[in-house]
């Protein structure tokens, strides 16, 4: 079994988390940012990219970093990634990287009836609150910039813009490739933490998402292939039938894996088949369905090992059955078939490595974590509970080549029912959340930036 948790010694927290003066003053000076903040929003909002392509968006984030005088080590990177600098007025201070992803998702968006900005590209939407994470740590830079220039930071910041974490057109990894561009340039040996956050759609404004461990699931993707002869709408009972049999692998690989998704452990679904086009009266040569398979827990890949042996043996059963079935038919009504029209080739591939689940291996972090919302959210509630969803900020949390970065990611609720922002779920084309959110992320990061910084102080 692998083992991904690790135990550390409670500190004193409160001594780590900057006085209350100085989050007074940060989220004065955010408040004052709001109307620079909602105009990002507003652009980010209404011109989506997909992810490796976020061309305009990468611009009008550099442009910024540039215009504010913060030093951009990198940009392009796994696609249109940047990684940027705010320099410490301590040589030898803490390194604190902050990250936000940038790219769209290829869904079309509902039109709005309270005001926020609908998608301008057709077919493209910011369904899931990258606009709203890009725009936060763009307010974040500024006034951990303005506290570099006033000499009141000390240590240093990394500002990370992810390109690509949906995967949704392009299959390289944004993060991974971040890392390694962390790597070539020797600066991820600097790094001390990394700090990540996410919107939640479903959840009110203040409402923040944490636990110590497992945060949020792994992810695969398995794909299972049925082929057959094909034929006439006609002969459905007496040749295999790829389409019924396909549902009946939906329906008893959901039943089979219940237990684990009750338990806590994972979740196995699909939600779509593809089929080849043609008439509705022709029987499909093939069929290819796609599995995810969501992994909460430390034994993940003994897990996910399992259930593809799992899928694998269901998969011949089904296909076996339906075969009987259809031979016994075509027995019955003196059908003669040639022995290949009765064969179907089963293909099942996972597409790899996936994602790691989110480990959180340092509870002094996730500790401070919950004091910093507390302290700086209004309508503070807290959840302890992982999230059966994934994300690639796990890579940052990795081992490697010998180092691991311990790193905190969070969830902000986003909903606010008071100003007609209803919850929604996030990758819905309904997707919405209370824009001014992005104080609330703005606050996160600046202020777990400057805690973490006394935290990891020499």
């Amino acid at each position: 079994m692998e083992k991904i948790l690790k135990t550390n010694k409670i500190e004193n927290i409160e001594s780590n988390i900057i006085s209350f003066e100085k989050i007074e003053m940060i989220k004065t000076r955010i408040h004052e940012l709001e109307p620079t903040m909602n105009n990002f929003y507003n652009y980010f909002h209404k011109n989506p990219e997909i992810g490796g392509e976020e061309k305009k968006t990468a611009e009008k984030i550099s442009n910024y970093l540039s215009d504010i005088g913060v030093e951009i080590l990198g940009d392009k990177i796994g696609g249109e990634g940047i990684v940027a600098l705010i320099k410490g007025n301590i040589v030898d201070g803490p390194t604190i990287a902050l990250r936000a992803d940038m790219d769209a998702l290829p869904i079309a968006e509902q039109a709005k009836e309270n005001g926020l900005p609908v998608s301008d590209v057709p077919g493209m939407m910011h369904a899931c609150g990258h606009d709203i994470h890009t725009s936060g740590l763009l307010g974040a830079a500024k006034i951990l910039k303005s506290l570099s220039d006033e000499k009141q930071l000390n240590g240093n910041v990394l500002l990370i813009f992810q390109s690509n974490e949906e995967k949704a057109k392009i299959k390289k990894d944004g993060a991974v490739a971040i890392i390694r561009f962390l790597e070539e340039q020797g600066i991820r040996k600097n790094i001390d933490t990394f700090f990540g956050l996410h919107v939640a759609g479903f959840v009110e404004r203040g409402t923040v998402i944490i636990k110590d461990g497992i945060q949020m699931a792994s992810a695969n993707t398995v794909k299972i292939k049925l082929e057959g002869a094909g034929g006439h709408q006609m002969d459905i009972r007496t040749l295999p039938d790829i389409d019924a049999m396909m549902s009946a692998l939906k329906l008893e690989l959901s039943d089979l894996f219940e237990p684990l998704y009750e338990s806590g452990e994972a979740m196995i679904e699909s939600v779509k088949t593809d089929y080849p086009a043609g008439p509705p009266n022709i029987l499909p040569k093939y069929a290819e369905k796609t599995f995810v398979i969501r992994i909460s827990s430390a034994n993940y890949k003994e897990i996910n090992k399992d259930v593809l042996s799992q899928i694998d043996s269901k998969a011949q059963e089904v296909v076996d059955r339906y075969i009987k079935k259809s031979e016994s038919m075509a027995e019955k009504k003196g059908v003669v078939r040639p022995a290949g029209q009765m064969e179907v080739k089963i293909s099942i591939s996972q597409e790899g490595p996936g994602y790691r689940p989110v480990v959180h291996r340092d509870a002094n972090l996730i500790k401070m974590t919950e004091l910093i919302g507390q302290k700086s959210l209004d309508n503070f509630k807290l959840v302890n509970k992982s999230i059966p969803a994934s994300e690639d900020f796990s890579f940052y949390l990795e081992n490697f080549r010998g180092k691991e970065i311990p790193g905190v990611y969070v969830s902000v609720g986003g909903a606010n029912l008071k100003k007609g922002f209803p919850p929604t779920m996030n990758h819905a084309s309904n997707f919405q959340v209370d824009p001014n959110v992005v104080s609330d992320v703005a606050k996160f990061h600046s202020i777990f930036a400057l805690s973490a910084i006394e935290k990891f102080k020499k």
